[in-house]
């Protein structure tokens, strides 16, 4: 399937990469391909110390700006616009505002830190995805394709 379909997980999800797996299975679900649940398996999630997606501590300012850029950059490739003003709604109404699922502090202050963070994650999302239309959609990094 990977190669039949050029199929990739895609380098430009940042930090903990976190929404790269929902890019791909959507991606995956235009070959027509079915995506099976089961809710038997199981996964032991290994910390990676060096190397991979070494995640950074959730308070950092740089994790905040990358969780909002990944979850904007998925939704950006792959949802009609519609599908995402919903998305984008939802994820402010949650993360932003903290109302439920999320239950995060309805402080001023921490909302409106948390509305930044998501601005800067969307700016830079839109970012990503203009670049990438620059380079062609490419979905990986420039010394990849140097190495070839």
């Amino acid at each position: 399937i990977f190669t039949k379909y050029g199929l990739a997980f895609d380098e430009r999800f940042r930090g903990s990469a976190v929404r790269e797996e929902s890019d791909f299975c959507l991606r995956l679900r235009q070959t027509n391909y079915q995506i099976w649940y089961d809710p038997e398996a199981s996964l032991i999630h290994l910390g990676e110390e060096s190397g991979g997606c070494h995640d950074i501590s959730t308070r950092s300012l740089q994790y905040q700006v990358t969780f909002y850029h990944n979850h904007f950059f998925m939704a950006l490739k792959n949802l009609t616009p519609n599908q995402c003003l919903r998305f984008f709604s939802k994820l402010f109404d949650c993360h932003v505002l903290g109302n439920p699922p999320c239950y995060k502090s309805g402080s001023p202050i921490k909302i409106l830190t948390r509305g930044s963070f998501y601005t800067l994650g969307f700016l830079k999302a839109v970012g990503t995805a203009i670049q990438s239309n620059w380079n062609q959609g490419q979905i990986y990094t420039q010394q990849d394709e140097l190495s070839n």
